[in-house]
């Protein structure tokens, strides 16, 4: 792209597309069509501890959440495809605790909390978006990527408020909050994580950052 880049009046903006830019096909091998899709990274205020103000955790992954053939160390947590849980005391794999559960304190005394929001609808934002940064009370920006979640299906938030009523359609956007309480968000699926070394937006997995930012994962 050419250095200078000034705003284009409406009816010269394909002229100025295709004078400054160079089209790229994107499509899996074999596919003649193309998916380009997009994500916002939030940017939130936290804290490292709890208090009145910033008392909703984010979380690393629990050391008793597993996945069927996965073995610690060796590859990323799957995503998909794995069937998901904790195991019980047949060593058989049962449903790991939803996000009421979660938000009722099945995880608390573990000492997973990465550190606090203010709000459940941030906590949210970031468990869809899948990475965020939190800016701590001395100014510290903490890089948050996704690690891994509980095993429940995604449910499409909006989509439900909608349905209850909650927001009218027009107004729904990750800008607009119900004013729920975190137990009242409609879906079960729920993310978490441990400390990793600095690494870059979990858009681009296993990219390196600047050595002066710190990272950490997340389990939603």
């Amino acid at each position: 792209m050419r250095p200078h880049c000034a705003r284009p009046a409406r009816r010269h903006a394909r002229a100025f597309f295709e004078e400054n830019f160079r089209p790229v096909r994107i499509a899996r091998l074999g596919e003649a069509q193309g998916f380009l899709t997009g994500y916002y990274e939030p940017i939130v205020q936290g804290s490292r501890f709890p208090n009145p103000e910033f008392h909703v955790p984010l979380y690393r992954r629990p050391r008793d959440l597993v996945a069927a053939g996965y073995k610690a160390g060796t590859d990323a947590f799957p995503n998909k495809g794995a069937q998901i849980g904790r195991r019980n005391e047949n060593s058989e794999i049962v449903p790991y605790h939803d996000r009421g559960a979660i938000e009722a304190g099945a995880l608390d005394g573990q000492k997973l909390e990465i550190c606090w929001l203010r709000d459940p609808f941030e906590a949210l934002a970031i468990q869809i978006q899948g990475s965020a940064r939190v800016i701590l009370e001395d100014g510290t920006p903490l890089r948050i990527n996704y690690d891994s979640h509980n095993g429940y299906p995604y449910t499409a938030v909006g989509r439900v408020l909608i349905e209850r009523n909650l927001v009218p359609r027009e107004e729904m956007s990750m800008q607009r909050d119900p004013g729920l309480d975190g137990g009242a968000i409609p879906t079960k699926r729920r993310s978490c994580a441990p400390p990793t070394a600095p690494t870059c937006s979990s858009a681009s997995p296993g990219c390196p950052t600047t050595a002066s930012r710190s990272a950490r994962r997340a389990f939603r």
